[in-house]
């Protein structure tokens, strides 16, 4: 979040989010930054991050930044984190028809094996 504004389109958002250039907004944004309350060694739960290499909305760097760090920082091996970047999607990952249905099967895939599911139940 102390960055965002520096990225494709988010120059814009600054009126609704805060500036990262002024010290009382920036310290706000910072204390709410998924990427920056990352803690090492805590326990977090199972996570599967998806990005689309096309999106202009939210570019897939930071998906790619924040998985790292909680990959390195995760403090249980029970629990994965993983990324999944889609090509030629964007933001809501409905580049076509066979994108979406990727998108949406690697997250109904990533439930069922997160839950313990089997496909009888």
């Amino acid at each position: 979040m102390i960055r965002f504004h520096k990225y494709t389109i988010a120059q814009y958002w600054v009126q609704e989010f805060g500036s990262p250039e002024n010290k009382d907004e920036f310290n706000v944004l910072y204390s709410l930054s998924p990427y920056h309350n990352i803690k090492k060694g805590n326990c977090y739960p199972s996570v599967l991050i998806m990005s689309g290499d096309k999106d202009e909305i939210t570019p897939p760097l930071h998906a790619y930044k924040y998985t790292a760090k909680l990959q390195a920082s995760q403090g249980c091996t029970e629990n994965i984190v993983l990324l999944k970047n889609m090509k030629n999607a964007g933001h809501n990952f409905g580049a076509d028809f066979e994108t979406n249905v990727d998108s949406r099967t690697s997250e109904i895939v990533f439930i069922i094996k997160t839950l313990g599911l089997s496909v009888a139940d």
